[in-house]
């Protein structure tokens, strides 16, 4: 057992040794000494790199709106739309990958890659050029571009609709442009001069003819129209797409103007004032389509795309006035000019994001002419009635019905048409026999030609030998 010192003796000692305590306690730490010394606070002594340090907590989860790459991300994006919408394609090419590269599954990716593939179209490269992670395709060294012939070389994953989207100058756009304008010169010479006049023979008898004055100027305006246009596209070139853009600006000018002019003229109005506001359509619009083309520079399947929701729009007002059956035929003028104009509106505002073929947007046509055609071939006969006009009535709405939802179905049908590597994979699977409805022998539906063939009809009496064709077709 320890001796307990006296309180008195116990009390100076502590007062002797306090100061050395202190002392000890200012002091740093030896690293050579001895391991029992004690060490100074952290905040008082510097910290060694080489000690090992504790684990650090870890951070907490990092919330992906406060992700500055996304952030950034999408402000890339937002520039790259704005460039685009500009007609600066190569720098909003730009602007999207750099968007992906830093945010490559960002709220604004799946967004940056579809802006990325509309600027590569209207530069004429591959639909993936520059995305980041996507295959590298080589050049194609055997069939060089010619700058001047419109691109005709190889290359390039899309094949077939890329190759078509001329990005030099077009000598087959030229000759587009400057026909068209010379349609328009020759369509405003007429008008000025008064194309149609009355004349009454001996017998009273009314005859509509075309005056030489009016041929005359017709024929000045054409040349003023072809000589114009051809001095403007040797010195501003036109890519494909740029003269169909202007090309159809002046027909669909025509187009609506006529319209327009045919409705508010009135049931008793004089020819002459209708080829007046088409003349003044035509210029107006081929004005517009220039604009157009240098603006946006379409491509040749953009401008198809809404040249036919334009067609589609102006069919669908027309089998609308047929359900209505208006007293006066003006009425079919306005029901086509709004239904053209809605078409048309709507395949401009669609026609950068939406990517779609000349080839497959044929077979769309053709589907949505098919469907209006159905009510006409197959109900119309049943209900045909002679004393009333609800047969053409219910036909007409009908029609109209079924031309959308044929367009729509022809949608859906082609919608593996544009696919890449399409081609080889369609050749790969096992082809069904030609019908105007088709399936594979992988399951895919889809829209084909059908072709007339000998067929055995027994339904009367002994077989007969007669041609038809097949309306659908399967491989299951």
């Amino acid at each position: 057992m320890a001796a307990r010192l006296p309180p008195v003796v116990a009390l100076a000692a502590a007062l002797l040794l306090a100061p050395a305590a202190a002392r000890a306690q200012d002091a740093p730490m030896d690293p050579y000494g001895d391991k029992a010394k004690p060490a100074a606070p952290p905040s008082d002594q510097p910290v060694d790199p080489y000690a090992d340090q504790p684990a650090e907590a870890p951070p907490p989860p990092v919330d992906p709106a406060d992700d500055i790459d996304d952030q950034v991300a999408e402000a890339l994006y937002a520039r790259g739309q704005q460039l685009l919408s500009r007609g600066d394609a190569a720098d909003a090419k730009q602007l999207f990958i750099e968007s992906l590269e830093r945010s490559p599954k960002g709220s604004r990716s799946s967004d940056a890659i579809r802006y990325l593939r509309v600027a590569n179209k209207k530069l004429g490269l591959p639909r993936d050029d520059g995305r980041p992670g996507a295959p590298v395709t080589p050049p194609a060294i055997e069939q060089p571009m010619d700058p001047y012939g419109g691109g005709g070389g190889g290359g390039g994953g899309q094949g077939g609709a890329q190759d078509r989207d001329q990005v030099g100058p077009s000598p087959a756009g030229r000759r587009i442009v400057m026909a068209w304008s010379a349609a328009a010169g020759l369509i405003a010479g007429l008008a000025v001069a008064g194309p149609t006049s009355e004349t009454t023979n001996e017998l009273g008898e009314t005859s509509t003819e075309v005056s030489g004055g009016a041929v005359l100027a017709g024929l000045l305006g054409a040349g003023a129209g072809f000589a114009g246009s051809w001095w403007l596209t040797d010195r501003y070139p036109v890519t494909t797409g740029q003269s169909i853009a202007i090309a159809s600006g002046g027909t669909w000018g025509v187009t609506e103007l006529a319209l327009f002019g045919d409705a508010v003229t009135g049931t008793d109005s004089d020819a002459n004032d209708v080829w007046k506001f088409a003349a003044v359509g035509g210029l107006a619009g081929l004005g517009a389509g220039t604009w157009y083309a240098a603006e946006f520079a379409p491509t040749e399947d953009e401008m198809t795309f809404v040249n036919s929701l334009g067609a589609i729009g102006a069919g669908g007002g027309l089998l609308v006035g047929v359900g209505i059956q208006p007293p006066e035929t003006e009425a079919y003028s306005i029901n086509a000019l709004v239904g053209s104009l809605g078409g048309l509106g709507v395949g401009l505002a669609l026609s950068d994001s939406v990517q779609v073929s000349s080839r497959r947007m044929l077979y769309i046509d053709l589907a949505g002419v098919a469907g209006a055609a159905v009510p006409w071939l197959l109900l119309y006969p049943l209900i045909k009635d002679g004393e009333s006009e609800n047969d053409e009535q219910a036909a007409g709405w009908l029609s109209a019905l079924t031309l959308g939802g044929g367009a729509i179905a022809g949608w859906y049908l082609t919608r593996g048409l544009d696919d890449e590597g399409g081609a080889q994979a369609r050749a790969a699977r096992d082809a069904a026999p030609p019908a105007l409805v088709t399936r594979d022998g992988t399951g895919r539906w889809g829209v084909g030609l059908p072709l007339p063939r000998l067929m055995s009809a027994t339904a009367h009496g002994p077989s007969r030998t007669a041609l038809g064709a097949d309306l659908l077709s399967g491989r299951f």
